[in-house]
């Protein structure tokens, strides 16, 4: 069924359209809030509160067509919040960062290289390259001009070259 249908369904309360939406997104979600935050706990706590915001405010939401980059942007916004109540308690567990990984559907090493990367740089390469997002619909997420959006793919894109031919380096020295 069309996106848009669904998505005017569940803003006149219907609750079975809210969830098909929320299981057509899941991945996208649940990679989005992993990328910002970390660990798989504090994914789901984002996912929990990123759902319930949706469910509450689906609404106020003027065009449907536009419901995924809306869903993403509080995904985005609740794993910041997330990171943001952390940084105010120490933290008693390095991140395990094999733990993050194994969640993803991606080559480990890919992933690995890419948690390297500065948020704002990684951010933009999993919208683009794992979600497979315009440049405007990654603007529209991030609330960031498209030309911002294409400087931080082309930095990201410098920065990753040398990190994926150390890390080959890396692995056929381990074979």
């Amino acid at each position: 069924m069309n996106e848009i249908k669904v998505v005017k369904r569940a803003q006149q309360g219907d609750k079975e359209a809210f969830v098909q939406l929320i299981e057509q997104h899941r991945n996208s979600m649940y990679r989005m809030a992993l990328t910002i935050v970390h660990s798989k706990e504090a994914c789901e706590d984002a996912l929990s509160e990123a759902i319930t915001k949706a469910y509450e405010k689906i609404t106020t939401l003027r065009e449907p067509k536009y419901f995924k980059t809306w869903l993403m942007r509080i995904v985005m916004n609740e794993s910041y919040s997330i990171v943001r109540e952390r940084k105010r308690v120490v933290e008693l567990t390095e991140w395990n960062r094999e733990a993050v990984t194994e969640t993803m559907t991606t080559d480990f090493e890919l992933e690995e290289v890419i948690q390297q990367l500065p948020e704002d740089l990684r951010v933009v390469i999993v919208l683009f390259y794992i979600e497979q997002c315009t440049i405007n619909e990654i603007s529209e997420v991030l609330n960031i001009a498209e030309g911002t959006v294409k400087s931080r793919l082309h930095r990201a894109r410098k920065k990753l070259l040398p990190l994926l031919e150390t890390n080959e380096k890396r692995c056929s020295t381990n074979e």
